[in-house]
């Protein structure tokens, strides 16, 4: 005999996979019954449609252009050896010409301080 422990587990599973179903449907259905005295259902589907592909790719962009740098930031900071390598690298082929360049030396230092583990 299966637990109703199990039982509520796997509720609990279910319902977070398929809520996200629901809320849309939800949401699809209270906008429809909102203008459909204006709208005819016909015309008011690809509208929706459209719609809803444009602000997922506008939101999909926001957060590839944001999150998606500073997660990857982040993974970086986390990368030691890495960021010795780039320390290195830069000591190694700086030229003297840019020897007083602020923004490079900034940019030494912050590598070798991910390489100590101290950001």
């Amino acid at each position: 005999m299966i637990s109703i422990k199990r039982r509520y587990f796997d509720f609990r599973q279910g319902s977070i996979t398929l809520a996200p179903i629901m809320q849309f449907s939800n949401f699809l259905m209270l906008a429809y019954l909102t203008i459909n005295e204006f709208i005819p259902f016909e015309l008011f589907v690809p509208m929706f449609i459209i719609t809803i592909l444009v602000s997922f790719t506008l939101v999909g962009a926001k957060f590839r252009k944001h999150q998606f740098a500073t997660d990857i930031n982040m993974g970086y900071e986390k990368s030691t050896e890495a960021g010795i390598t780039v320390y290195h690298m830069m000591k190694a082929l700086q030229d003297p010409n840019y020897a007083k360049d602020a923004a490079f030396l900034a940019r030494m230092d912050y590598m070798k301080r991910i390489g100590e583990g101290k950001v």
